[in-house]
């Protein structure tokens, strides 16, 4: 049966935390925000950062939105590449893309989705790469995955893979099914919590998991 797959890109289909810290690290230098742990800067990996930064800083919509600028001006020019593809990716979705429709749902910037994919030469496993874009009052997963359906064939299942409770809860609030990987920035715990459908743990376990949601 063909299927609609939407796949989350960091946590899910590359490891992007290093450029992401980095960059983290030095919009808070930057600001002059108190600096905080490496296990405090992963939970930013996943949700839109401006509410990451108001809930831990406390911060107004504007002093956060001028701080995550800070970190994409910097993000853009030094740790856009920082990262790798988790092991078994690749052919993953090699193997998919022969028999269903696969997209890209993110919260990272589209522009940046887009880049990242084509230095990766993955970009044509995909229908379409959807992103955040806060012009067009699209930054949470909800948002997101929502536009993305818009643009991709609507078929009797459609599955959201993603490594955090926020796909998982985009998924549940878009009415499709979920799919939560516990390799990335996420736990087994979070997954289940939100309400994931289906977990796995590696990369090449997804499409015997993808044959079972229907």
């Amino acid at each position: 049966m063909e299927k609609t797959i939407f796949f989350d890109l960091d946590g899910t289909l590359t490891d992007s935390s290093e450029g992401i810290i980095e960059s983290m690290k030095y919009m808070i230098k930057e600001m002059g925000f108190e600096p905080l742990s490496d296990l405090t800067l992963y939970s930013f990996i996943g949700p839109p950062i401006v509410e990451s930064l108001k809930k831990t800083y406390g911060i107004d919509e504007a002093k956060a939105r001028e701080a995550t600028k800070v970190y994409r001006d910097y993000f853009k020019k030094a740790g856009l590449m920082k990262l790798t593809v988790y092991p078994g990716v690749e052919a993953m979705l090699a193997t998919l893309a022969q028999t269903h429709h696969l997209g890209v749902a993110t919260s990272k910037p589209e522009v940046f989705a887009t880049e990242i994919l084509e230095n990766l030469n993955m970009s044509h496993y995909f229908t379409k790469i959807c992103g955040a874009d806060p012009k067009q009052h699209r930054e949470d997963k909800t948002t997101i995955l929502r536009y993305a359906l818009e643009l991709l064939p609507q078929n009797e299942t459609m599955i959201m893979v993603g490594d955090r409770k926020y796909d998982i809860t985009g998924a549940n609030k878009n009415g499709i099914k979920s799919l939560g990987v516990s390799y990335g920035f996420g736990s087994v715990d979070e997954l289940k919590a939100a309400g994931a459908d289906l977990i796995v743990g590696h990369a090449s376990e997804i499409p015997n998991a993808v044959e079972k949601l229907s």
